[in-house]
């Protein structure tokens, strides 16, 4: 079955245009009512990108796989460069095209990616997990400061 592809960029070269349905450039809010309802796939393919690529999140947050470069895991906490099992990492065309078809015939990967991709942006990237992150540092720089005055209180002199 053939899957017809559809491209968020400004622009892009004719031979593309006649393969490709080009949506223009999206904010993250268009780009989540307008292409990941009824998509299988999200191709990412990110080379100088610094940050945190928020498209690749809405749509891991959406269930969508991702397949992406090393440069679109960036900032994304992932437990290795391979993408940590939450989403696909391709190096080249090959791999990009290998990893596509992959999620758009097997379902049972799909499914696995599109949970490990959900459960990633709750445990490590949403509003919840920045709190715990946050708490934990604010706890420990506490707890160290606490530790820095306590041996200065055990030298001071007793007050009779």
């Amino acid at each position: 079955q053939a899957h017809r592809w559809r491209r968020a960029t400004r622009g892009a070269p004719d031979d593309v245009r006649r393969r490709v349905r080009l949506v223009g450039a999206l904010s993250d809010t268009q780009l989540a009512a307008e292409l990941l309802v009824h998509r299988r796939v999200f191709v990412a393919p990110l080379f100088n990108n610094t940050g945190i690529a928020t498209k690749i999140v809405t749509a891991l947050s959406h269930g969508i796989p991702v397949v992406t470069t090393p440069g679109g895991c960036r900032g994304l906490g992932l437990a290795d460069e391979r993408g940590g099992g939450a989403l696909l990492v391709a190096r080249d065309a090959d791999e990009f095209a290998a990893h596509a078809a992959r999620l758009l015939t097997d379902d049972a990967a799909w499914r696995r990616y599109s949970a490990a991709g959900r459960a990633h942006v709750e445990n490590a990237l949403s509003k919840g997990a920045l709190q715990h992150v946050v708490r934990d540092a604010v706890a420990k720089d506490a707890r160290g400061a606490a530790e820095r005055v306590a041996p200065e209180v055990a030298r001071a002199p007793a007050v009779v």
